[in-house]
């Protein structure tokens, strides 16, 4: 089957022409189906179907609410479980125990470091008063109490 020269006029019923015809509609058939099947499977993967269950998706939740990324995340993780997966839906809870947890790791890290750096200017500012009492009070300058030399 070789196919050389000026294409055939439609309706020729050569064979090679024939195979040809056969081909094509096949090939249409087959690309047609895969437009099927893409339309009824879900293939935006920037918008899942399992994120579009209610008006919001979360990612638009996560930015009114200026959620940050951890807690955006177990809001993803959240809305998802057992939407995206079934089998994983536990999966799902856990990740989004994980970055909860996570969250709250950080927020109490920085409760520490705000109460130390709180502590440590507060010792400062103390550390600078008692020095200065001392110096005052301590100091043969400013002592209030005359010994028996007169000094």
């Amino acid at each position: 089957m070789k196919l050389t020269g000026a294409p055939h006029k439609n309706g020729c019923t050569c064979v090679d022409c024939e195979n040809l015809a056969k081909t094509n509609a096949s090939l249409k058939r087959f690309a047609e189906e895969l437009k099927e099947n893409a339309k009824m499977q879900d293939v935006d993967a920037i918008n899942p179907s399992h994120y579009k269950f209610s008006d919001l998706e979360p990612i638009e939740v996560t930015e009114r609410w200026k959620l940050g990324y951890n807690l955006g995340t177990v809001l993803k993780y959240l809305a998802r479980a057992g939407k995206k997966d079934p089998s994983k839906e536990i999966e799902d809870l856990k990740k989004a125990r994980w970055y909860l947890d996570r969250q709250i790791s950080n927020l109490e890290k920085q409760k520490v470091d705000q109460l130390v750096s709180q502590k440590l200017a507060d010792s400062k500012v103390q550390g600078t008063n008692d020095l200065i009492n001392w110096g005052t009070e301590n100091h043969p300058a400013y002592s209030r109490s005359i010994d028996s030399k007169g000094c």
